[in-house]
């Protein structure tokens, strides 16, 4: 497993109580931007909309390679997709209820599966 970003702000600023791995979903110009460590996660925040986990000013810049003229409508902090399973979401969405809870991606790293 290699760590591509921490959010080590996030840890002096909040306490956390449960850990979650979840997944992404990425164009592929995103994904070489990620490998080649060009990502922020220091401004992200995990929002539940419609049922679905989403990722929110997650900076990922147009990898150096990729033409901009290819891509338009790309959004370096857009919302992403994130890939957890139903008993996850469901107890997460409980804790998010609760007032004064939050959810913050922690860390990204490239799973060797």
């Amino acid at each position: 497993m290699k760590v591509i970003s921490n959010n080590r702000r996030a840890y002096h600023d909040y306490e956390f109580e449960k850990d979650y791995e979840v997944g992404i979903v990425l164009k592929g110009f995103e994904v070489k931007a990620i490998k080649s460590s060009q990502v922020n996660i220091k401004d992200a925040i995990v929002r539940i909309t419609d049922g679905e986990l989403w990722i929110q000013n997650m900076d990922i810049p147009l990898y150096k390679k990729t033409s901009p003229a290819l891509v338009p409508w790309y959004e370096a902090k857009g919302k992403r997709k994130l890939l957890i399973n139903k008993k996850e979401l469901a107890k997460l969405s409980a804790k998010l209820d609760n007032t004064g809870n939050v959810a913050l991606p922690l860390s990204i790293f490239i799973n060797k599966k």
